[in-house]
């Protein structure tokens, strides 16, 4: 059965999701829903994604409902260890910890700078919290990748996914502008082949 992902016709957090897929090669369809016409509170949808947030996907007899849910689930089922550090490798607490990092605590401060969906007084007022907030967030992620090109030694994983999206954000708010490791680390993670897919089909 092909994985189904469900997004918005307006800018969400589909797009990473898109990029693991075509890193995996994996087939998938898109449904997209009208978020100005409420279309994901919707009965059909609520019944997937109880609290009508996007992105969903549903893979088979199993529905995730939050970015970060959809990337862990679909890496380990699909990613055959080399995509998602399995349990007893040495690097998953590393892995699972700057995943999480990137989607729980970095990504929804940043989002601020280019949700399209809340008003623009609103958005103000969010962007300047965010970059009140952030600074102490991107040293972080500076010393992380001060001596490696990706969040683990080992390479590539779906963490640099989590993380390039929410630092992508960041840049467009300008917090990125003197901070010219982390725009490098973006902009050589945007240009692997799969993230250019994923960019093209979110635009």
């Amino acid at each position: 059965m092909t994985i189904q992902l469900y997004r918005f016709v307006s800018a969400d957090r589909s797009g990473r999701i898109a990029w693991l897929l075509h890193e995996m090669k994996l087939d998938f369809e898109t449904v997209e829903l009208d978020a100005r016409n409420s279309e994901h509170h919707e009965e059909e949808f609520l019944s997937l994604s109880p609290a009508g947030t996007i992105p969903a996907v549903v893979d088979g007899d199993d529905v995730l409902f939050e970015s970060g849910a959809a990337l862990h689930h679909l890496a380990e089922r699909y990613g055959g260890g080399k995509i998602a550090p399995l349990a007893d490798d040495s690097d998953r607490a590393a892995y699972v910890s700057w995943l999480y990092f990137a989607s729980a605590s970095l990504d929804p401060l940043c989002f601020a700078f280019v949700n399209p969906i809340l008003s623009e007084e609103f958005r103000q007022s969010r962007r300047e919290y965010a970059r009140r907030r952030v600074g102490r967030m991107l040293d972080a992620t500076e010393r992380r990748l001060d001596e490696r090109e990706t969040v683990l030694k080992r390479g590539f994983t779906t963490a640099d996914i989590q993380l390039t999206a929410a630092l992508d954000y960041a840049r467009a708010g300008g917090c990125l502008d003197d901070r010219p490791r982390l725009q490098h680390y973006v902009e050589t993670m945007k240009a692997r082949p799969a993230a250019r897919r994923a960019e093209a089909f979110t635009e």
